[in-house]
């Protein structure tokens, strides 16, 4: 099968799906699983200043509650960095995605 072909019909009609949704514009006509999935704003911020008062507080000589939270923040830290990583993997799929204009399934690039 070429490059340019839908694996489902065979259609040669194949297009960038990010063009295609720039050309079609966000009207009516496009369905939600087409559009760029939606950037996660999360922040580290929070999460690291847990970490810290754990730190401190097992500093200042309160070793459980300092043990208790300094994990309880680099588990939150860990789950903001899997999903930040997870959304940025999803969006660059979604760049490379292509559109078959007869069917209108969406795909992988051929790799």
């Amino acid at each position: 099968m070429a490059e340019s072909q839908c694996s489902l019909c065979g259609s040669t009609r194949v297009q960038s799906l990010p063009l295609f949704v720039a050309m079609v514009g966000a009207g009516p006509g496009l369905r939600k699983e087409w559009l760029q999935p939606e950037e996660v704003s999360l922040s580290r911020g929070r999460p690291l200043l847990i970490v810290a008062v754990g730190v401190v507080a097992l500093i200042s000589g309160a070793i459980l509650p300092g043990i208790l939270v300094a994990v309880g923040g680099a588990v939150w830290l860990s789950r903001v960095n899997q999903t930040m990583r997870s959304n940025e993997k999803e969006r660059k799929e979604w760049l490379g995605k292509r559109i078959c204009l007869n069917c209108e399934k969406t795909f992988p690039p051929p790799t």
